[in-house]
């Protein structure tokens, strides 16, 4: 009798423990584990997509500025529209007695070309 209720008594734990595998609690318990530890790595990969990305907006961003003719208006240098709002790029372009717009970094202003004098070995034909 006492070995039958050993035996029932080790049958009873073994079917307990199955039991407890089986436990929607413990399952549920392990499925919030997985959750909290995937949400945890998805959030760190988005913060390090973004940064990546804040990082190349960032370059792109300085060669725009770097490439912008009103950066190149910012060094010092000038651009010179015809009447008509052509860019001129060659004396060559021009006529004395017209009259032509420049833009600078701050602002502009209209004058009266006077007279051409093209540069010596240069090709007119660029503009």
């Amino acid at each position: 009798m006492t070995g039958q209720l050993r035996e029932h008594r080790t049958q009873v734990a073994e079917l307990s423990a199955t039991v407890l595998r089986h436990d929607p609690r413990q399952a549920l318990a392990q499925a919030r584990e997985r959750l909290t530890e995937l949400s945890t790595r998805i959030h760190r990969s988005l913060d390090r997509t973004l940064k990546r990305a804040a990082v190349r907006v960032g370059g792109v961003d300085a060669r725009l500025i770097a490439l912008s003719p009103l950066a190149v208006l910012d060094r010092g240098y000038a651009l010179v529209q015809s009447a008509e709002g052509t860019l001129i790029r060659s004396a060559s372009q021009l006529v004395a007695g017209e009259q032509v717009t420049t833009r600078l970094a701050d602002g502009t202003f209209t004058s009266n070309v006077d007279s051409i004098s093209p540069e010596k070995g240069t090709d007119s034909r660029q503009g």
